[in-house]
């Protein structure tokens, strides 16, 4: 027998298997799990799941899983004050979670289970068998083009920079983090922006762009950037630092916003967050395209996968959509939209044609009172 070698995997190496970005949601989760069964059995998480295993090595059935996996949504599901969790430096007590929170914690648990318990878990009765919360449909709040407007008046330069770009291109903030100098066309028009698979949501690679009111401000910090590989924005490595970084900031410039403006600090009924955040400028994104072509559209320019691989497949495309969507998305700049050139070249015929009626009719009008000066000095 090889007992020196190890069946499953132990807590910290499941934790340490996903990408930092992850780890904070599975520690949460494990946490939440072990108040879980100090709560509801008065054992601590490791033994509970022990016993678990050992019972199902002598039933060869899981239904105790399932009925702890509900026991685990309901509570959940209810406000703790008794137990006490530890949240940024900072004690508060156990808060319920919004239903899309719960189905994440239930997702991760299940690998857990899986990774350290070796449970094989057959998805469709798992779906069947544990209760999970409907998770409430509510359209997210893009900002509108005279609140980004407020929101960069009073942020410092480097800020403004990444608000205007955000609004431009749809990104992520942790994309936006992750750009480096090596990642940016600048001899391109509109300036082209190549978001690498390795720092997308979705690891597909893709292109997005800024707008010609964002173009200088942009272009000055990128050329400052002597490294090739040097980050744009972000102010660590550690890009999770700089979201939150990022993310706190904007918090100081929403509640000063909100001293004058009580919108900036308006929350949803559903779950309590802030109406206004850093993902606003992505949904104005989405909004401005939707409007400016149409709903795929709208989906393609923020990176949503399933609308943007028709547009990747002709770049040529992509770029005039884009061209269309660009007046939409300034909030300096004000300009007619034409749908497309033909319809420009015709405007601009009948501004030339009104011209010139009003020229022959000011010259017709001038001939005229000079003729009628010239008699009356005859008549003289």
């Amino acid at each position: 027998m090889m007992s020196y070698i190890q069946d499953h995997l132990t807590k910290e190496d499941f934790i340490n298997k996903f990408e930092s970005k992850y780890q904070q949601i599975v520690r949460a989760t494990l946490t939440s799990y072990e108040s879980f069964c100090q709560s509801k059995f008065g054992f601590n998480g490791d033994k509970v799941l022990q016993d678990l295993v050992e019972d199902h090595k002598q039933t060869h059935n899981i239904d105790k899983v399932y009925t702890l996996f509900n026991h685990y949504v309901q509570f959940l599901q209810e406000d703790h004050p008794e137990i006490m969790v530890y949240w940024r430096f900072k004690s508060r007590p156990f808060k319920k979670k919004h239903p899309s929170t719960t189905s994440n914690y239930v997702k991760c648990l299940r690998y857990y289970f899986e990774d350290c318990g070796n449970f094989e878990f057959n998805l469709r009765k798992l779906k069947s068998r544990i209760r999970l919360p409907k998770i409430p449909k509510e359209d997210l709040e893009p900002l509108t083009h005279e609140e980004i407007r407020e929101l960069c008046d009073i942020a410092t330069h480097g800020r403004k920079t990444i608000y205007m770009v955000l609004k431009d291109s749809g990104m992520r903030i942790g994309e936006c983090m992750s750009l480096r100098k090596k990642d940016v066309e600048l001899t391109k028009e509109p300036i082209e922006i190549h978001l690498p698979a390795t720092i997308t949501k979705t690891k597909k690679s893709r292109i997005t762009f800024v707008t010609r009111e964002t173009a200088p401000m942009f272009k000055r910090i990128v050329v400052s950037i002597k490294d090739d590989e040097g980050l744009i924005f972000g102010s660590s490595y550690n890009i999770e630092r700089s979201i939150q970084n990022e993310e706190q900031i904007f918090q100081r410039f929403r509640s000063k916003l909100g001293k004058s403006n009580p919108k900036w600090i308006e929350r949803y009924d559903h779950n309590n967050r802030f109406k206004k955040n850093i993902h606003s400028l992505r949904a104005f994104t989405a909004t401005q395209g939707e409007a400016a072509v149409d709903e795929a559209w709208g989906h393609a320019l923020i990176g949503h996968s399933k609308q943007l691989g028709q547009y990747i497949r002709n770049k040529d495309t992509f770029v005039q959509k884009y061209l269309r969507t660009e007046p939409k998305l300034m909030i300096y700049e004000k300009e007619v939209v034409v749908e497309n050139r033909d319809s420009e070249i015709e405007l601009l015929k009948k501004q030339v044609n009104r011209l010139i009626r009003e020229t022959v009719q000011q010259k017709e009008q001038f001939e005229a009172r000079n003729r009628f000066l010239e008699a009356k000095l005859l008549e003289n």
